[in-house]
């Protein structure tokens, strides 16, 4: 379409369908299952994103058709919403198949009264045709740990490659064969979902939410053979560990294409152009043939995480 035919359209729905996915992939997203900032989503942003959705998919059947599936792409669950939509129920037939990543907060589970609910929601997981991604956040209850791994054991969800998970629900991860991108709000070499990841895992490729301040003396025999095709990383703070050294020991990941890093506007932390510069280098000196991607991310407490900045190396 010519620039003066787009002009001439008469309303929005006049204009071409990529047109209008493409203004909706600019509307901030507060949340990717690779960002270091995995548990500091912002919800008010997400709430916005669904309204401008939700209101675009009531205008007529042809921006429905557009917006709909868009408008469901991302769940988020509750302990008891997905209840409300049936398994089997008309609504259930015509959304599940939009469902594409599905995210949860456990924080007001009790055990009492809830192994039932949760063999409900891996019912509700298992319903989705296109499920992708699951994110479980805002930490567990320690005494739902054993109700989830229990839940989960005799579970299998070969089509989802994105998981993103606190280290207390390590035992579930091998209903997730085929995950290649693994998140944890504090993820750590010296935590038990690094060492379940290498045993349960063997499509890794991305880690997201690293600690900086694992990144220490025994970092690269104890970490970075253990995934030696690693192609993304995140990391979830930059606070501890002097330039100098965060970066050459990140080296240890030959084959990475993707970095992410944050950075907080502190005057006794690493620098914006510091980040940068480290980050650049990492990617330059990767083995890796992909087309190299930095990112950086900071957490703003009103409109949430942010990239502020992004090159390709």
């Amino acid at each position: 379409m010519t620039t003066a035919a787009l002009f001439s359209a008469s309303s929005l729905p006049d204009l071409p369908t990529e047109l209008l996915v493409e203004i909706i992939s600019h509307y901030a997203s507060p949340f990717t299952f690779l960002s270091p900032l995995v548990r500091e989503e912002h919800a008010a942003t997400q709430q916005e994103k669904a309204q401008v959705l939700r209101a675009l998919s009531q205008t007529c059947s042809d921006l429905r058709r557009i917006f709909l599936p868009l408008l469901w792409e991302r769940l988020e669950v509750s302990q008891l919403n997905f209840r409300e939509i049936h398994t089997r129920s008309e609504l259930a037939t015509l959304i599940f198949p939009y469902i594409r990543s599905v995210h949860i907060s456990l924080k007001s589970w009790s055990p009492s009264g809830d192994m039932e609910t949760v063999f409900l929601f891996i019912e509700f997981l298992r319903a989705l045709p296109n499920l992708t991604g699951l994110q479980i956040y805002n930490g567990v209850p320690w005494l739902m740990v054993p109700i989830f791994s229990y839940a989960f054991a005799d579970a299998s969800f070969p089509a989802l490659t994105a998981l993103a998970i606190p280290d207390s629900l390590t035992s579930i991860l091998p209903a997730f064969p085929n995950v290649k991108t693994l998140g944890c709000p504090s993820l750590s070499n010296k935590g038990k979902l690094i060492a379940a990841a290498k045993t349960h895992l063997p499509h890794l490729e991305a880690l997201a939410g690293l600690r900086s301040r694992d990144l220490g003396d025994n970092f690269r025999p104890a970490l970075a053979p253990q995934f030696p095709h690693l192609r993304a990383l995140s990391m979830a703070s930059t606070s501890t560990v002097e330039y100098k050294d965060m970066f050459p020991r990140l080296h240890a990941f030959t084959q990475l294409s993707e970095l992410e890093l944050l950075y907080q506007d502190d005057p006794d932390l690493l620098s914006l152009e510091e980040l940068v510069a480290g980050g650049r280098n990492v990617l330059r000196a990767s083995h890796s043939t992909d087309v190299k991607a930095l990112r950086v991310w900071a957490l703003d407490k009103s409109a949430g995480p942010q990239i502020v900045y992004f090159e390709r190396c």
